[in-house]
């Protein structure tokens, strides 16, 4: 299952394509990545940079089943965030066709409560039902292990 670091951008670079107007998800599948991510995220900078270093990379990570991850805010003042993974054939559905997808396989949602994030699940799950794949699996975490900045 893939991770998710949920960057919270400083208050000047926010902006309505954000989830929730200022936190910017990327979505990492191996260690690798992470390390790559982590080396992308220190490095010197002249001026702010998107750090969008996984965004357009295609997934690596083959999915026979939809995927919904629920992640509980690790702190107060932090929001609950939904991932989910959609398999290849999903991706041409007219459900799945307007949703920007990171990496051709990932949404990310955002919410400030609990229920709002169990709400959105719910209508995900529905769609998948309506396509007749109800064996979803859904993943619920206590949210990212460590904090840091860049």
């Amino acid at each position: 299952m893939p991770a998710v670091m949920l960057i919270d951008i400083p208050a000047g670079a926010r902006g309505d394509a954000l989830l929730l107007g200022r936190y910017y998800p990327i979505v990492i599948e191996s260690p690798a990545e992470h390390d790559e991510l982590e080396a992308f995220l220190g490095a010197a900078r002249a001026g702010p940079s998107a750090p969008d270093l996984l965004d357009r990379r295609a997934s690596q990570l083959a999915l026979a089943e939809p995927l919904i991850a629920r992640y509980d805010p690790p702190e107060s003042g932090w929001p609950w965030l939904v991932l989910t993974g959609w398999p290849d054939e999903f991706a041409r559905l007219p459900e799945v066709a307007a949703i920007e997808l990171a990496r051709d396989r990932y949404a990310t949602d955002a919410f400030w409560s609990e229920d709002e994030a169990a709400e959105h699940c719910g209508r995900l799950l529905r769609t998948f039902e309506r396509v007749g794949r109800a064996d979803v699996r859904i993943v619920s975490g206590q949210g990212p292990g460590a904090r840091g900045s860049a």
